[in-house]
């Protein structure tokens, strides 16, 4: 059985910009002027859509935002964001029928989103999805979305900060001190020497903040879940050429 719900979400903006994507590779929106498109709505109504679905091999539960149509550049994050929902939904499912007849196993998915950020010229959000197929637990992970709205560009770390800019080595310096603040919590080669971020390092920022994080297994035990750094704005403000970063 397949189910899909919708909940409502009101998120004030002083604004939204109209932009759009073609082949994954998000560009603004050809025509659109963005100072009036900024002008454009005083709100943005978000919806939740659930999808559920329920066989005897296998369970899923999927929450994903459903962002405005009149806005082109969200609703193509919409259909950007539920293909790869339902993409791993279908390969999990089909994991699922073909393994069933050998352990009677049931496996389940579970995705959910949070919204870290959202304004005007700039969104921040994270999709987690939980996947059990066996063993003595499940794995999660974490993919973040985090997009320019007046140019319709995914923002890369990097792009948070000034041209050669030691930004990874402040980042770091960060993180190994919050590492040794709670040793027991990750691998011992990483409280000695913490291995460091890299240029596709996911991150999201909220309230101001930057928050860079880890897998499961890429620095802790899996015990430690998806690990996750805040780091202050005041160790960055020498090196932010971004507003979002306060």
């Amino acid at each position: 059985m397949n189910n899909k719900a919708f909940i409502p979400i009101i998120i004030m903006l002083s604004g939204v910009l109209t932009v759009g994507c073609t082949n994954n590779t998000i560009s603004l929106s050809s025509g659109q002027n963005p100072e009036n498109i900024t002008k454009a709505l005083n709100s943005v109504k978000i919806e939740t859509q659930t999808i559920s679905d329920s066989t005897n091999e296998f369970e899923s539960n999927i929450s994903i935002p459903i962002f405005p149509e009149s806005n082109k550049f969200l609703n193509e994050l919409n259909i950007l964001m539920e293909k790869e929902a339902l993409n791993i939904k279908e390969e999990i499912h089909q994991m699922a029928k073909k393994d069933f007849n050998k352990n009677d196993l049931k496996y389940e998915l579970n995705i959910e989103y949070k919204i870290h950020t959202l304004n005007p010229t700039f969104i921040s959000l994270t999709m987690e999805n939980y996947q059990y197929t066996g063993g003595t637990h499940g794995f999660s992970n974490k993919t973040p979305y985090n997009f320019d709205l007046t140019t319709g560009k995914e923002i890369t770390l990097e792009d948070l900060f000034k041209e050669n800019s030691d930004y990874k080595e402040v980042i770091n310096k960060e993180i190994q001190k919050q590492i040794k603040e709670e040793p027991d919590k990750f691998f011992p080669d990483e409280v000695e020497v913490f291995s460091g971020i890299n240029s596709k390092q996911p991150f999201y920022i909220e309230d101001g903040k930057l928050v860079i994080y880890f897998g499961l297994y890429e620095i802790a035990p899996y015990t430690a879940g998806i690990v996750e750094f805040e780091i202050p704005s005041n160790t960055l403000n020498n090196i932010a050429s971004s507003p979002l970063i306060k």
